[in-house]
């Protein structure tokens, strides 16, 4: 028996996105184990979402890298414009020292402050040397395909040999002119 309820629109949304009816990598996505499989394999993956949250990108802990979230329309360079040329290394040396007092928690957030500023430097890099070879709608699914290209040119310098990128097409919650709406969804 299966425990899933597809009655229910956010229901059906889940069960797509973890396509795990009998729980066998329970909390895991889809493509999370996809993902996953690839490590396991050799390869270097990366899994990214330009549209918020995806659970269907969630895999094991530890066996893949964490699911980057970004957004479609760019990514922000961090302090693009300091201040002053102290501020990254101050940051740094804040975040470095560890003693007999340091505590897990003191070290997990400042080694994901490490990683997220290390990231943001590759993203911002790579993206900005990084443009579109093809002519994309100027539509929100457009922008979305047009951002994931850019990433997929810039695989190389982002330290990647197999990516999965999630995005959403919405509105398809038809009630009235199922017809017409569709196509025109499609045409997007």
């Amino acid at each position: 028996k299966m425990k899933t309820r597809l009655f229910a629109h956010d229901k059906q949304q889940a069960e797509t996105k973890f396509v795990d009816p009998h729980q066998d990598v329970a909390g895991t996505g889809v493509l999370g184990r996809m993902v996953d499989a690839l490590t396991r394999d050799g390869y270097k993956t990366s899994a990214t979402s330009v549209i918020g949250v995806a659970e269907a990108l969630v895999g094991e802990p530890l066996v893949s890298s964490p699911v980057m979230h970004l957004s479609y329309k760019g990514v922000t360079q961090f302090d693009p414009r300091p201040s002053s040329d102290k501020i990254l290394p101050a940051i740094k040396a804040l975040n470095n020292g560890t003693t007999i007092y340091s505590s897990m928690f003191g070290e997990t957030y400042s080694s994901m402050l490490y990683d997220a500023l290390y990231q943001n430097s590759v993203m911002s890099e790579a993206l900005s040397s990084t443009s579109a070879t093809a002519e994309f709608p100027d539509t929100p699914t457009g922008q979305q395909f047009e951002f994931v290209s850019r990433l997929i040119k810039a695989h190389r310098q982002r330290g990647t040999d197999r990516d999965v990128f999630y995005m959403k097409l919405r509105g398809f919650d038809m009630h009235g002119n199922v017809q017409d709406d569709l196509a025109a969804k499609f045409k997007e």
